[in-house]
C-alpha cells in the first residue's frame, strides 16, 4: 500500500508563493488549490452580477467587488478571489 503525503501549506506561505505566481491560486484551510482561467462568457455573466450588485446595493455600506481582491475568509480557512460560483461553493 502506498501513502500519499500532502503539504500542508501556512497562510504565509501561500501569501509568499501567491505573491510571485504567475496564475492565480486559491487557499483552502491549508491546500493551494490553482484557478483556472476565465473565458469570454464568464467574464460578461461576472461584469453583468456585478453592475446589478451595484445597483442593488447603491446606498448602503455594502459593496460588490470583483475577482482582483483576493479575501480571506476565517471561518472557513479559505482564501479565495470572489466569484458569485466560488462565494457560493465555499461558504454558503
Amino acid at each position: 500500500m502506498v501513502s500519499t503525503i500532502k503539504h500542508r501549506y501556512t497562510l504565509d506561505e501561500y501569501r509568499a508563493i501567491e505573491e510571485k505566481a504567475e496564475g492565480r491560486s486559491e487557499y483552502r484551510d491549508g491546500e493551494i488549490v490553482p484557478i483556472p482561467g476565465g473565458t469570454l462568457k464568464h467574464s460578461r455573466i461576472s461584469g453583468n452580477i456585478l453592475t446589478y450588485l451595484s445597483f442593488l446595493l447603491r446606498d448602503t455600506q455594502f459593496e460588490p467587488i470583483n475577482s482582483d481582491l483576493r479575501l480571506w475568509i476565517p471561518e472557513y480557512r479559505r482564501g479565495v478571489y470572489p466569484d458569485v460560483k466560488n462565494l457560493s461553493r465555499c461558504c454558503i
